[in-house]
């Protein structure tokens, strides 16, 4: 598939498609006449890269998560990668908490607007926000 098609079934743009390539954290096939050629595989890596971007994860940790993903199947795992994995757990579990708290008080919020609670109690949960 080439990059247009591709770009478009992976929701990414082909400037991000090229930059991944030229980082070195996607190898397309290419044809004879020098068009990169997007497979299956290309697409599941692009999904497993999105996720991390998502995670927060830096392009140099996400080289390095590639790398692990793309390393032949054992039980090894060097120390740095098992800090990574490690620290982004902690930090995802970090904004579950956040996003959670977050939630919550915009869904009061929202109670508050719409039963048209005083200025005070309004102001109250704009605060809490302002705390977290």
């Amino acid at each position: 598939m080439k990059i247009a098609a591709f770009a478009k079934l992976v929701n990414i743009s082909t400037d991000t498609l090229r930059y991944y390539e030229k980082i070195g954290l996607l190898h397309p096939q290419r044809n004879r006449n020098g068009y990169r050629d997007y497979t299956d595989a290309d697409a599941a890596l692009i999904k497993f890269i999105t996720n991390l971007r998502h995670a927060q994860l830096k392009l140099p940790e996400v080289k390095q998560a590639v790398a692990l993903y793309q390393s032949p199947k054992s039980n090894y795992c060097d120390k740095e990668t098992l800090k990574l994995v490690t620290k982004k757990a902690q930090d995802c579990q970090q904004q579950a908490i956040f996003y959670t708290k977050m939630t919550k008080i915009l869904a009061e919020l929202k109670n508050k607007i719409e039963e048209e609670a005083s200025i005070d109690e309004i102001e109250n949960s704009l605060k809490q926000l302002g705390e977290l």
